[in-house]
């Protein structure tokens, strides 16, 4: 975003030669945001705009031309903004805003104008982010930790266990994690690929707990599990049901969490076979892979992942970009909890 501070003064010894130019640039821009501008006579706010429009196509965020936005600041209803320009602007395809306590006064010709470009007297914009959300095995793990719906409950001697378990349990009490998650996902399609399952569920299997093992067969209601990994739950959560099927009316799962579909992995060619990366698994090929084919942005707390993709795309001259949305981690703790509880019950 572009600050302008309005100047009564600047305004007042603008000439008409500024404004000759102005209206020429706007008489020669195409109206299919192609950004065609005359290449003589350019005033240095259109050739900016020129500029960032370019450098917007070139680099993308999460999949998506990032907007360019001339925020008018402090504009008073005493100062009138140029109707030439604002209108060049807009037909370069720069959105305009005007952030004042009073809404400046526009010409008497242009405010029918306004009301048909979505002009905007608020906050900034929505982050870009992709229309499909593609969720990692570390954002669904905190979307089933008990970190993130009963931290209050968990004795501090099973949270300074570890010193992860104390740096997630003491943001969350500050900074709850599931807020910003339904915020983010609100009104987007979110998918994982059925890797991910499979991944959650060896980690549920070996450190999870009944209530989130629950409450991710909730969240997950229609996953059909095979066989062998239906007896390895019952058999692993036993307390809890002999029928997964019962599990799935579990009112554990969020009320505002949106559907989220399990689909095939589905890298791109350039990752097949298994290409060889510093810390990188299988499984991270599969998800993250799944979502730069797709052009979807993937939810993760693993900050780590983007930059080693990225690099192998660079260096191999790949016309290709992997996008992220980085949130902070909350394990599974109820395994430890239920065990340092059964030690105390012991003890009495």
């Amino acid at each position: 975003m572009i600050d302008f501070l309005s100047d009564d003064s600047s305004q007042d010894s603008s000439d008409d030669t500024d404004r000759d130019e102005n209206e020429e640039v706007s008489n020669s821009i195409s109206k299919n945001n192609a950004a065609v501008v005359s290449s003589h006579s350019i005033s240095p706010i259109f050739r900016m705009a020129k500029e960032l429009l370019t450098a917007a196509q070139e680099y993308q965020v999460h999949y998506q031309t990032p907007k360019v936005v001339f925020n008018f600041a402090e504009a008073s209803h005493h100062d009138e903004i140029d109707a030439k320009i604002v209108k060049g602007l807009l037909d370069l395809g720069i959105e305009i805003e005007v952030k004042s306590e009073q809404t400046p006064s526009f010409p008497l010709d242009f405010q029918t104008s306004l009301a048909l470009t979505s002009l905007s007297l608020s906050g900034p914009p929505i982050p870009h982010l992709s229309v499909s959300l593609n969720l990692d095995v570390t954002t669904i793990l905190t979307l089933i930790s008990s970190l993130t719906y009963s931290v209050s409950s968990i004795p501090k001697d099973v949270l300074s266990s570890l010193p992860s378990l104390q740096y997630q349990s003491a943001r969350e009490k500050i900074d709850p994690i599931l807020p910003e998650l339904l915020d983010l996902f609100k009104g987007r399609d979110l998918f994982t690929t059925a890797t991910a399952i499979e991944k959650v569920i060896d980690i549920l299997i070996g450190v999870g707990g009944p209530t989130e093992c629950s409450r991710f067969l909730s969240i997950f209601y229609d996953y059909a599990p095979s066989p062998e990994r239906t007896c390895l739950l019952l058999n692993t959560f036993a307390s809890l049901s002999n029928d997964l099927n019962v599990l799935r009316s579990s009112s554990l799962r969020p009320s505002s969490l949106p559907y989220i579909q399990i689909i095939p992995s589905d890298v791109p060619e350039y990752l097949l076979p298994s290409v060889q990366l510093p810390k990188i698994e299988q499984y991270h090929v599969d998800i993250f892979g799944t979502a730069l084919k797709r052009k979807a942005c993937t939810v993760t707390a693993n900050t780590w992942v983007k930059n080693i993709f990225q690099d192998y795309i660079k260096n191999n001259n790949l016309n290709d970009q992997i996008e992220v949305w980085t949130h902070e981690p909350r394990s599974l703790v109820e395994k430890k909890w239920r065990k340092w509880e059964l030690d105390h019950i012991k003890m009495r």
